[in-house]
């Protein structure tokens, strides 16, 4: 899966009618809040393609693949394998490609599984838009996926947002063991803690263009996602 988070603040505002969860970031003196995001198949998608259907020997051939390709040929892919979650809530929907063509191959296949995920982070953020907190700034991306500079280009040209990597690839218990250290008093404060967890220096920025040459392909994807959301339906 994937998790987006984005800090709220201190102060807890209820959202109504948001797909976006509300929780409790940290608390040291007072509690800082944040909105989440949760995508349900995100690098497991790559991992259905290797194990189910056999396209490649692992993930990372899968990447060289799409990559290679350079586009999903109009393919779209659903990964809607046990529903949907942020924003739709959706236990019922169900995966589905579309627009497959006698022309589509194993790059547009896995080309397309890349945009569904870059896709689903962008309707996440939207949806926050009309939250609490408007989204803006710089995306910051950790995991394994974030290690392909493909992807994190494709993202960051997808959001029209700069994205950064992080200098943790698994930035969730990096930063419970900072948190940790704080409580134990091993750091004097969170400034110190900033100049520990560090960003990549290069960051990722939107290309000229290319946020406007996804609009067609994201408006695709969001009918793609009506119609699987409708297959299941009583």
């Amino acid at each position: 899966g994937a998790f987006v988070w984005m800090n709220a603040g201190h102060e807890y505002r209820p959202v109504e009618d948001a797909g976006c969860l509300q929780t409790v970031a940290w608390h040291l003196e007072r509690p800082t809040y944040a909105l989440e995001g949760f995508v349900m198949y995100a690098g497991a998608v790559l991992d259905w393609l290797v194990d189910r259907l056999g396209l490649g020997e692992d993930v990372a051939a899968l990447l060289r693949c799409a990559e290679h390709a350079g586009s999903s040929g109009g393919v779209a892919l659903v990964p809607a394998f046990q529903g949907l979650a942020s924003p739709w809530w959706d236990p019922k929907a169900r995966a589905a490609f579309f627009g497959l063509t006698g022309d589509s191959g194993k790059g547009e296949i896995c080309h397309a599984a890349l945009e569904a995920l870059c896709f689903q982070i962008r309707r996440v953020l939207e949806d926050m838009a009309g939250a609490a907190v408007k989204p803006g700034g710089v995306v910051r991306a950790d995991g394994g996926l974030s290690r392909s500079d493909y992807l994190m280009q494709m993202q960051a040209d997808v959001l029209g947002l700069p994205l950064r990597r992080a200098g943790a690839t698994h930035v969730t218990p990096y930063g419970a063991a900072l948190m940790a250290g704080l409580g134990a008093g091993l750091w004097s404060g969170l400034g110190t803690l900033a100049n520990l967890a560090r960003d990549h220096a290069a960051p990722y920025r939107p290309r000229p263009g290319h946020e406007a040459a996804w609009s067609a392909p994201y408006a695709s994807w969001r009918r793609a996602v009506a119609r699987c959301r409708e297959w299941s339906a009583p």
